[in-house]
């Protein structure tokens, strides 16, 4: 998927795990304040309902391909 066509979920996503992810990491943690920040980085209003971000990539949207091409075989 292009970025172009990833949603506003996937792109903060995206970027936070941008900003945290180093080389042999298993998990990347970050705080809820960081989702604001990020949107804000990317030219994006505050997202009025932030539960949503990590809902809708838990049950509705793929993980960012960055994401998911980052994660050890069979893992997310």
């Amino acid at each position: 998927m292009s970025a172009a066509n990833e949603s506003l979920a996937q792109r903060i996503i995206a970027k936070i795990f941008a900003d945290h992810c180093r080389p042999g990491m298993d998990e990347v943690a970050f705080q809820r304040d960081e989702l604001v920040v990020a949107a804000a980085a990317l030219g994006e209003p505050r997202p009025k309902n932030l539960g949503d971000i990590i809902y809708s990539l838990r049950y509705r949207d793929p993980l960012p391909d960055s994401v998911r091409e980052a994660a050890p075989p069979n893992s997310e």
